[in-house]
Protein backbone atom coordinates (compact mmCIF):
# COMPACT_ATOMS: atom_id res chain seq x y z
CA UNK A 1 0.00 0.00 0.00
CA UNK A 2 2.93 2.49 0.99
CA UNK A 3 4.25 1.78 -2.49
CA UNK A 4 1.62 2.55 -4.07
CA UNK A 5 0.68 6.13 -2.29
CA UNK A 6 4.50 7.11 -3.12
CA UNK A 7 4.11 6.16 -7.11
CA UNK A 8 0.62 8.21 -6.99
CA UNK A 9 2.42 10.97 -5.49
CA UNK A 10 4.97 10.96 -7.97
CA UNK A 11 2.07 10.91 -10.85
CA UNK A 12 1.05 14.01 -9.33
CA UNK A 13 1.76 17.59 -10.07
CA UNK A 14 5.23 19.01 -8.76
CA UNK A 15 4.69 21.87 -6.63
CA UNK A 16 7.64 24.41 -6.10
CA UNK A 17 8.12 27.32 -4.04
CA UNK A 18 11.96 28.35 -5.93
CA UNK A 19 13.59 28.64 -1.61
CA UNK A 20 15.03 25.47 -1.22
CA UNK A 21 14.86 25.27 2.27
CA UNK A 22 10.26 25.89 2.38
CA UNK A 23 10.32 23.26 -0.22
CA UNK A 24 12.47 21.12 1.57
CA UNK A 25 9.82 21.14 4.70
CA UNK A 26 7.52 19.11 2.89
CA UNK A 27 9.33 17.59 0.03
CA UNK A 28 7.64 20.25 -2.13
CA UNK A 29 4.03 21.08 -2.14
CA UNK A 30 3.04 18.69 -4.76
CA UNK A 31 1.47 15.20 -4.55
CA UNK A 32 -2.29 13.91 -3.63
CA UNK A 33 -2.34 15.89 -0.45
CA UNK A 34 -4.23 18.54 1.43
CA UNK A 35 -1.78 20.86 2.48
CA UNK A 36 -3.07 24.39 5.02
CA UNK A 37 -0.82 26.97 5.10
CA UNK A 38 -1.39 29.11 8.29
CA UNK A 39 0.29 32.08 10.09
CA UNK A 40 -0.24 35.31 11.81
CA UNK A 41 -1.03 38.12 10.14
CA UNK A 42 0.81 39.47 6.92
CA UNK A 43 3.28 36.30 7.49
CA UNK A 44 3.42 35.64 3.47
CA UNK A 45 0.63 33.11 3.28
CA UNK A 46 -0.83 34.58 0.12
CA UNK A 47 2.28 35.31 -0.99
CA UNK A 48 3.74 32.16 -0.50
CA UNK A 49 0.78 30.06 -2.56
CA UNK A 50 0.86 32.42 -5.26
CA UNK A 51 4.41 31.90 -5.95
CA UNK A 52 4.15 28.05 -5.86
CA UNK A 53 1.75 27.98 -8.31
CA UNK A 54 3.26 31.13 -10.32
CA UNK A 55 6.47 28.81 -10.48
CA UNK A 56 4.56 25.64 -11.87
CA UNK A 57 2.97 27.68 -14.32
CA UNK A 58 5.88 29.32 -15.54
CA UNK A 59 7.50 26.29 -15.81
CA UNK A 60 5.18 23.74 -17.15
CA UNK A 61 2.83 25.06 -19.91
CA UNK A 62 0.78 22.52 -19.76
CA UNK A 63 -0.27 23.47 -16.31
CA UNK A 64 -3.21 24.73 -14.93
CA UNK A 65 -4.36 26.23 -11.67
CA UNK A 66 -7.77 26.93 -10.00
CA UNK A 67 -7.66 29.70 -7.40
CA UNK A 68 -10.60 30.10 -5.40
CA UNK A 69 -10.87 33.55 -3.92
CA UNK A 70 -13.14 33.51 -0.77
CA UNK A 71 -12.48 37.59 -0.22
CA UNK A 72 -12.20 39.35 -3.75
CA UNK A 73 -8.75 40.49 -3.10
CA UNK A 74 -6.93 38.65 -5.50
CA UNK A 75 -4.50 40.90 -7.22
CA UNK A 76 -3.94 40.20 -11.01
CA UNK A 77 -1.61 43.06 -11.27
CA UNK A 78 0.49 41.19 -8.22
CA UNK A 79 0.46 37.99 -9.84
CA UNK A 80 1.50 39.53 -13.59
CA UNK A 81 4.79 41.71 -11.55
CA UNK A 82 5.81 38.30 -10.04
CA UNK A 83 6.03 36.32 -13.67
CA UNK A 84 7.84 38.96 -14.94
CA UNK A 85 10.90 37.68 -12.70
CA UNK A 86 10.66 34.32 -14.07
CA UNK A 87 12.14 33.92 -17.80
CA UNK A 88 10.79 30.78 -19.53
CA UNK A 89 8.02 30.51 -22.68
CA UNK A 90 5.36 29.19 -20.64
CA UNK A 91 5.42 32.49 -18.77
CA UNK A 92 3.82 34.18 -21.51
CA UNK A 93 0.64 32.15 -20.94
CA UNK A 94 0.66 31.19 -16.99
CA UNK A 95 -2.13 33.76 -16.59
CA UNK A 96 -4.61 32.37 -19.06
CA UNK A 97 -4.47 29.02 -17.49
CA UNK A 98 -4.74 30.57 -13.46
CA UNK A 99 -8.51 30.08 -13.23
CA UNK A 100 -9.66 32.71 -10.63
CA UNK A 101 -12.92 31.87 -9.36
CA UNK A 102 -14.79 33.90 -6.60
CA UNK A 103 -16.25 31.32 -4.01
CA UNK A 104 -18.21 33.36 -1.25
CA UNK A 105 -19.94 30.13 0.79
CA UNK A 106 -19.89 26.44 1.11
CA UNK A 107 -22.17 25.92 -1.72
CA UNK A 108 -20.28 27.92 -4.62
CA UNK A 109 -17.47 25.73 -3.23
CA UNK A 110 -19.20 22.19 -3.43
CA UNK A 111 -20.09 23.64 -6.62
CA UNK A 112 -16.53 24.38 -8.11
CA UNK A 113 -15.38 21.03 -6.88
CA UNK A 114 -18.18 19.18 -9.02
CA UNK A 115 -17.31 21.57 -12.22
CA UNK A 116 -13.70 20.38 -11.92
CA UNK A 117 -14.49 16.82 -11.56
CA UNK A 118 -16.41 17.24 -15.05
CA UNK A 119 -14.27 15.97 -18.04
CA UNK A 120 -12.48 19.43 -19.25
CA UNK A 121 -15.09 21.40 -22.65
CA UNK A 122 -12.22 21.24 -24.66
CA UNK A 123 -9.81 18.82 -25.43
CA UNK A 124 -6.85 20.52 -25.59
CA UNK A 125 -7.44 22.07 -22.25
CA UNK A 126 -4.18 21.47 -19.97
CA UNK A 127 -4.87 19.14 -16.90
CA UNK A 128 -6.03 20.74 -13.27
CA UNK A 129 -2.25 20.90 -11.39
CA UNK A 130 -3.55 22.60 -8.15
CA UNK A 131 -6.60 23.91 -6.41
CA UNK A 132 -5.61 26.95 -3.99
CA UNK A 133 -7.98 27.97 -1.63
CA UNK A 134 -7.78 32.19 -0.36
CA UNK A 135 -8.82 31.24 2.29
CA UNK A 136 -10.98 28.45 3.77
CA UNK A 137 -11.32 30.41 7.15
CA UNK A 138 -14.46 32.94 5.62
CA UNK A 139 -15.86 29.63 4.38
CA UNK A 140 -16.04 27.64 7.43
CA UNK A 141 -15.33 29.81 10.56
CA UNK A 142 -18.93 31.33 10.33
CA UNK A 143 -20.61 27.89 10.58
CA UNK A 144 -19.09 26.86 13.38
CA UNK A 145 -20.70 27.36 16.79
CA UNK A 146 -20.06 26.32 20.37
CA UNK A 147 -23.66 25.82 21.08
CA UNK A 148 -24.12 22.94 18.03
CA UNK A 149 -22.12 20.46 16.43
CA UNK A 150 -23.85 20.75 12.85
CA UNK A 151 -21.44 23.47 11.76
CA UNK A 152 -18.02 21.16 12.63
CA UNK A 153 -19.75 18.10 10.65
CA UNK A 154 -20.08 20.06 7.55
CA UNK A 155 -16.44 21.53 8.26
CA UNK A 156 -15.57 17.50 8.71
CA UNK A 157 -17.06 16.49 5.44
CA UNK A 158 -16.24 18.81 3.18
CA UNK A 159 -12.74 18.51 3.98
CA UNK A 160 -13.27 14.93 3.60
CA UNK A 161 -14.44 15.73 -0.23
CA UNK A 162 -11.09 18.23 -0.56
CA UNK A 163 -8.82 14.92 -0.02
CA UNK A 164 -10.86 12.64 -2.11
CA UNK A 165 -10.96 14.93 -4.70
CA UNK A 166 -6.86 15.12 -4.44
CA UNK A 167 -6.57 11.92 -4.09
CA UNK A 168 -9.07 10.99 -6.91
CA UNK A 169 -7.88 14.10 -9.52
CA UNK A 170 -3.71 13.31 -8.28
CA UNK A 171 -4.68 17.31 -7.64
CA UNK A 172 -2.77 19.14 -4.38
CA UNK A 173 -5.09 21.35 -2.65
CA UNK A 174 -3.51 23.87 -0.73
CA UNK A 175 -5.68 25.62 1.71
CA UNK A 176 -4.76 28.96 3.65
CA UNK A 177 -6.14 29.12 7.23
CA UNK A 178 -6.18 32.26 9.21
CA UNK A 179 -5.30 32.68 12.96
CA UNK A 180 -6.98 33.42 16.31
CA UNK A 181 -6.43 34.09 19.88
CA UNK A 182 -4.84 31.85 21.73
CA UNK A 183 -6.23 33.66 24.71
CA UNK A 184 -9.63 34.27 23.70
CA UNK A 185 -10.78 38.24 24.59
CA UNK A 186 -7.46 39.34 24.50
CA UNK A 187 -6.25 43.08 23.74
CA UNK A 188 -2.73 43.02 23.20
CA UNK A 189 -1.34 42.90 19.61
CA UNK A 190 1.41 40.78 20.70
CA UNK A 191 -0.97 38.16 21.85
CA UNK A 192 0.02 34.74 20.83
CA UNK A 193 -2.10 32.96 18.34
CA UNK A 194 -3.44 29.91 16.96
CA UNK A 195 -4.71 28.73 13.46
CA UNK A 196 -8.48 28.99 12.97
CA UNK A 197 -11.36 26.85 12.80
CA UNK A 198 -10.12 24.74 16.18
CA UNK A 199 -7.75 22.37 17.15
CA UNK A 200 -9.16 19.53 15.15
CA UNK A 201 -8.69 20.97 12.07
CA UNK A 202 -5.25 20.27 11.21
CA UNK A 203 -6.42 16.70 11.59
CA UNK A 204 -7.98 17.46 8.62
CA UNK A 205 -4.93 17.83 6.49
CA UNK A 206 -2.07 16.11 5.41
CA UNK A 207 0.37 18.82 6.67
CA UNK A 208 -0.08 22.34 8.01
CA UNK A 209 2.71 24.48 7.56
CA UNK A 210 2.99 27.66 9.90
CA UNK A 211 4.38 30.91 8.85
CA UNK A 212 5.51 34.04 11.56
CA UNK A 213 7.33 37.34 11.45
CA UNK A 214 10.48 37.66 13.01
CA UNK A 215 11.74 39.27 16.25
CA UNK A 216 10.83 42.68 16.31
CA UNK A 217 14.36 43.66 15.81
CA UNK A 218 14.45 41.82 12.39
CA UNK A 219 11.50 43.68 11.41
CA UNK A 220 12.75 46.63 11.70
CA UNK A 221 15.38 46.41 9.24
CA UNK A 222 13.15 45.25 6.71
CA UNK A 223 12.52 48.41 5.08
CA UNK A 224 16.13 49.49 4.76
CA UNK A 225 16.76 45.89 3.20
CA UNK A 226 14.13 46.57 0.86
CA UNK A 227 12.41 43.24 1.31
CA UNK A 228 10.46 41.23 4.68
CA UNK A 229 11.85 38.17 6.72
CA UNK A 230 8.98 35.33 8.02
CA UNK A 231 10.01 32.00 8.91
CA UNK A 232 8.16 28.73 8.54
CA UNK A 233 7.62 25.16 10.46
CA UNK A 234 6.29 22.21 10.38
CA UNK A 235 2.95 22.11 12.72
CA UNK A 236 2.19 18.49 11.74
CA UNK A 237 2.79 16.19 8.33
CA UNK A 238 1.06 12.84 7.15
CA UNK A 239 4.06 12.16 4.71
CA UNK A 240 7.42 13.50 5.96
CA UNK A 241 8.96 11.38 8.70
CA UNK A 242 11.08 12.93 10.84
CA UNK A 243 10.44 16.79 11.62
CA UNK A 244 12.77 19.53 10.35
CA UNK A 245 13.81 22.79 11.58
CA UNK A 246 12.32 26.29 11.03
CA UNK A 247 13.23 27.50 7.89
CA UNK A 248 13.86 31.55 7.21
CA UNK A 249 12.91 33.19 3.72
CA UNK A 250 12.27 36.89 2.17
CA UNK A 251 9.19 38.35 0.46
CA UNK A 252 9.93 41.85 -1.26
CA UNK A 253 6.93 42.96 -3.52
CA UNK A 254 4.95 39.67 -3.09
CA UNK A 255 8.06 37.70 -4.55
CA UNK A 256 9.51 34.93 -2.72
CA UNK A 257 12.87 34.11 -2.41
CA UNK A 258 16.21 32.71 -0.48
Amino acid sequence: MLARETEAQKRAPALLSGVIGLDSLLDGFGGRRVIEITGNRQSGKTALALNIILQHLSKFKNGRVVWADTTGDFSVEQAAQILTTFDSEATLTALERLQISLVFDIEAAYSLLEELRSPPSVSTDPPLSCIVFDAITPLLGPLLSAASAHGHSIMTEFMRQLRIFSQSQSCPIIIINNTSLSIPNSNSASAPRKPALGPSFQFMTDATLWLSKPDDETAMLDHERGYTIRSAEVLRSRNTAAPKPPTLFKISQGKVFD
